[in-house]
């Protein structure tokens, strides 16, 4: 799938980037809390995988997550590091003009 933004102007192209960044951060920081409330709840565990880094990597592999992405979302997930859901949430305000 091709998007087009050619036809934008600078100031939009700027623009939306930003927005574009701000968005990806905040669903990463959504990504890592989902990740840990499964590994809470060992939900893996019924789905036939040993850890919830073989659960990653069978399961969401397939919707293009790669192995070392995976141990890094796993890693993160957990919830001894709660604060990282909210830096990263929070990273998208320090990337402005």
């Amino acid at each position: 799938m091709r998007v087009h933004v050619d036809h934008l102007s600078d100031a939009v192209l700027l623009r939306d980037l930003g927005a574009l960044l701000e968005r990806e951060r905040s669903t990463t920081a959504e990504l890592l809390a989902h990740i840990a409330e499964v590994d809470l709840r060992r939900l893996y565990v019924p789905e036939g995988y040993p850890s919830m880094f073989e659960y990653c990597v069978g399961e969401l592999a397939p919707l293009r997550r790669r192995r070392l992405q995976a141990h890094h979302g796993c890693t993160c997930g957990r919830r001894r590091f709660p604060v990282l859901f909210e830096a990263v949430a929070k990273a998208a305000c320090t990337w402005q003009r």
